[in-house]
């Protein structure tokens, strides 16, 4: 019963978010934008209008999981509907371009005006709309994720990128003065959506590996997400792109339940690294895997994160607007397939020669055509290859008692009650152990 439970979207989500019990698969969830101009297409929904209405912002963003099958909706496409309420002139783009802040209006402190009535302005009052369309809809049985942006991107957009990087090192307590006063804009918008109808807010907070540095993080950001969590009435993710393999504990430290990571901070380093304190979510590439593969290269990717451990499964990022919906369609087939496999088929191989014991790795399957193993070669004398007759290959290390290992269980099997004395005579013929 309780398996069924969690295998809805929703409890699959919030599962992997709180790190709880696992359902039958890995949750795929997107806490950024995976519009595409082939799903806008399908929906029949377009931008710009998308930003800027909530019926066709609730429209397009359900498409996620109608026409994609992700677990979660989340209708914060762009990252600007904070700086048109705080005075950007923004560009709200096309089908083909993401929209965009054209002017910067904050060049001191005191040029900051925050509008009491800000969660009505339109550009933040239609997220609100749109999620509480959301809610009413699908909110029963899928996770309904909300956005917003931190104050470190709002400083971008209402101050331009390269000077308020540069007064970093050169007016840091004018920087301090700004994130201090914009995270009530933050914490105001999140609790709002949280209202609103989302299940969990993604925080996004460009203080990029590239650009930023780990001291900076910790001396300007840290005690603002500190702040920001404790505050926040519901489960936050943190989402920052760029290397950030340098500061991962810095994330658990800040108290965000999630962190949504790119590709270039590797999944089995991460979890290492956050120990269950913090849930990963991520890390499909976007340019290479997402945008410039195949379904297979993304299946390929998709199972690297699983088996590494992240919590659930998302793209690293917003979507390029050309990625094939194949792709994206990809991730969830990958998930598909579970955690690991389910156990040893019949069949499957385990040898002892000379006292020593061995485990093959193979893909689980009960059907008897996928039970066979064949040898495709040796490789260095601690390590073994086979392969099923599907062609798909597995490494299995040698080990010191009999085990079948697959990825990340490990069923202790008697050799005698899995081999043949006939299978073992022709594999030693063929072996090294000869």
């Amino acid at each position: 019963m309780t398996e069924t439970l969690l295998s809805s979207p929703k409890r699959r989500f919030l599962s992997g978010l709180f790190g709880g019990r696992k359902g039958d698969r890995i949750s795929v969830a997107n806490p950024t934008s995976i519009v595409s101009v082939e799903l806008m297409e399908k929906t029949g929904i377009f931008f710009p209008d998308a930003h800027l209405d909530p019926h066709k912002m609730a429209e397009l963003a359900a498409g996620g999981y109608e026409i994609l099958g992700f677990d979660s909706i989340m209708p914060e496409f762009s990252v600007q509907q904070e700086a048109e309420a705080l005075g950007c002139v923004v560009d709200w783009g096309s089908p083909t371009m993401m929209p965009d802040a054209k002017t910067h209006p904050v060049k001191e402190v005191e040029d900051l005006t925050i509008p009491d009535n800000i969660l009505e302005k339109p550009s933040m009052a239609v997220l609100l709309r749109a999620l509480e369309i959301l809610k009413r809809t699908y909110g029963n049985h899928v996770a309904i994720v909300g956005k917003v942006m931190g104050p470190w991107t709002i400083s971008y957009h209402l101050c331009g990128v390269q000077d308020f990087l540069m007064w970093t090192l050169t007016e840091s307590e004018k920087v301090k003065k700004l994130l201090n006063r914009l995270k009530e804009v933050s914490i105001a918008f999140a609790n709002a959506q949280l209202r609103a109808g989302a299940d969990a807010v993604v925080i996004a907070d460009h203080a990029t590996g590239d650009l930023v540095s780990p001291k900076a993080y910790q001396d300007f950001l840290l005690p603002v997400h500190q702040e920001m969590n404790q505050r926040i009435g519901g489960p936050t993710i943190l989402h920052l792109c760029g290397n950030c393999s340098d500061r991962l504990r810095l994330f658990v430290e800040a108290g965000f339940d999630g962190y949504h990571f790119e590709w270039q901070v590797d999944a089995k380093m991460a979890v290492q690294v956050v120990n269950h304190e913090i849930s990963l979510v991520g890390n499909i590439a976007n340019r290479d895997v997402l945008f410039g593969g195949t379904p297979e290269d993304v299946y390929k990717q998709a199972r690297y994160s699983i088996e590494a451990g992240v919590d659930i499964l998302a793209p690293e990022c917003a979507v390029p607007l050309q990625t094939p919906i194949a792709n994206l369609k990809a991730i969830v087939e990958a998930a598909k397939e579970g955690y690991v496999a389910q156990g040893p088929a019949a069949g499957a191989l385990i040898f002892s020669p000379e006292g020593l014991s061995y485990g093959v790795e193979i893909p689980c399957s009960s059907s008897a055509s996928r039970s066979t193993a064949r040898f495709k070669k040796w490789g260095r004398p601690s390590w073994i290859e086979t392969s099923l007759s599907s062609g798909n290959w597995r490494k299995s290390s040698m080990n010191s008692e009999p085990i079948f290992s697959t990825s990340m269980r490990v069923w202790q099997v008697g050799m005698r009650s899995m081999t043949s004395v006939g299978w073992w005579n022709s594999f030693k013929k063929r072996s090294r152990f000869r």
